[in-house]
């Protein structure tokens, strides 16, 4: 399944990395005898910006990464800074700023379209050399305020998610029922190959909206699979949604298993990016859930739900 794009490398140095104290400097010059404040960068920060030019220009970016020079693209960048030495006496405040204006210059791109920036560092004693690592991403962040996205409205909606005993689809179907959501609950006495073909049709062609609850009657792990790939589907074709919940708390599930879930929702937060057609979040009960979808715009269509 196709991913944002992105692309990551790694700045070396010849040693250590230089702190870089102010970028700007200020000096009077004459002109028509008069004295004229003027700017002028550091030499430090020179000396940066020159080290990762002579880097960047081994990378064919317009082959390897021909998204960032789209019109209009907006970008996340993840700065991690490796050093060997004297690791609680480096201020990144500056150098994070040269190594930013080093590349987007390169670039010919103004750096105000970064919108998401993330700065590290660690230590690495003993290593031959001091390192500085990039990650550049497209971001698919709404940045207008005025176009922020509507609570989604589903047509149908496949509730996925722990069988099992458990028993929290017979606490939301009848909710949904009288709220007119159409819905198709792949729980069925007698599973049979007949009825996997019908769910793989209804979750990959009818269903726009993937609902899992995951509570502590769980067995297996596959629906977690399937929770990452409908978040993952959602989130590249721009459409549908995917609504996710753990039902209970840490005592319920035992604190791995809950260290564990909580990773896999902060996973499909970090998938959605923001987006409100995908959400991950602990739930006391399941109807819980139904605060993510706005009203439906049509009452549910007639017939029995599989």
């Amino acid at each position: 399944m196709k991913q944002p794009n992105s692309i990551q490398f790694i700045l070396g140095t010849k040693g250590v990395i230089p702190s870089v104290n102010s970028i700007y400097k200020a000096k009077l010059i004459y002109k028509y005898g008069k004295s004229i404040p003027t700017l002028y960068k550091d030499a430090t920060a020179v000396k940066v910006t020159e080290e990762i030019n002579e880097q960047l220009r081994m990378i064919n970016f317009h082959e390897q990464a021909p998204w960032i020079f789209k019109k209009n693209a907006v970008f996340n960048l993840t700065i991690q800074f490796i050093f060997k030495q004297s690791f609680f006496k480096r201020d990144l405040d500056n150098l994070m700023k040269v190594v930013q204006d080093a590349i987007f210059r390169y670039f010919k791109i103004n750096d105000s379209r970064v919108i998401e920036l993330h700065t590290y560092k660690s230590i690495l004693p003993n290593a031959s050399e001091e390192k500085i690592c990039v990650s550049l991403s497209e971001s698919t962040s709404e940045i207008r305020f005025d176009k922020m996205e509507e609570l989604p409205v589903p047509e149908r909606i496949f509730l996925g998610g722990t069988t099992a005993a458990s028993t929290w689809r017979n606490e939301l179907m009848p909710e949904l029922d009288r709220l007119g959501y159409d819905y198709f609950n792949p729980v069925v006495p007698d599973w049979t190959a007949e009825m996997q073909l019908i769910e793989q049709n209804e979750k990959e062609n009818l269903c726009d909206s993937h609902l899992y609850i995951l509570t502590p009657e769980m067995k297996g792990v596959f629906s977690v699979a399937e929770i990452i790939d409908s978040a993952w589907t959602v989130a590249n074709s721009g459409t549908g949604s995917m609504i996710f919940g753990i039902l209970g708390n840490e005592e319920d599930w035992g604190t791995p298993m809950w260290i564990s879930l909580l990773a896999v929702k902060d996973k499909v937060l970090q998938i959605g990016r923001g987006s409100r057609r995908i959400v991950a979040c602990e739930i006391q009960s399941p109807l819980d859930l139904l605060q993510y979808y706005g009203p439906p715009i049509k009452k549910k269509r007639g017939g029995k739900k599989n």
